[in-house]
């Protein structure tokens, strides 16, 4: 997307919470919707931190199980996992860079390496009981033939 859908977004939301306020399910739902766009724009940490706004606001104005407050939970895991596999990638680049000779000093590319695997097992932890709740409320709210009961998420019971 754009730069500046960024600052379009941010103008709405603006907007929405000057006439609907700031837990309006409408103001939510754009909230969620900059989050993905923060999301393709790559900043990860922006977006997570939206997310949690979103999932905290639609459970206070719909209830944990409602759909839209699952499905964010969804998004927002669905973000943690992109990162950690992009974290995942960088420690197999060190990996790479020390088998040709590249990296700069051993205790560098050690704790390098120690770092972002610790990233990795940190969005992943976060991520799962996401998923679990995820899955667990559409099994509730839904019923056990709803496609969104039927799709397998990442990390979230069998």
């Amino acid at each position: 997307m754009p730069p500046h859908s960024q600052a379009v977004y941010e103008q709405v939301i603006e907007g929405k919470v000057a006439t609907l306020g700031r837990e309006h399910a409408d103001t939510l739902s754009t909230k969620g919707n900059y989050a993905i766009v923060l999301e393709d724009q790559g900043k990860l940490t922006e977006a997570e931190q939206v997310y949690e706004e979103v999932i905290v606001g639609k459970s206070e104005a719909l209830g944990a199980g409602h759909v839209d407050t699952l499905m964010s939970m969804v998004n927002l895991g669905n973000l943690l996992l992109d990162r950690a596999s992009k974290f995942e990638a960088q420690a197999e680049m060190f990996e790479e860079a020390a088998g040709a000779g590249l990296a700069t000093g051993r205790n560098g590319k050690e704790a390098a390496q120690a770092y972002l695997t610790q990233r990795v097992a940190m969005d992943m932890e976060k991520a799962r009981p996401l998923f679990e709740e995820a899955v667990t409320g559409f099994m509730d709210s839904l019923g056990p033939k709803h496609t969104h009961t039927q799709v397998r998420f990442p990390c979230s019971p069998v």
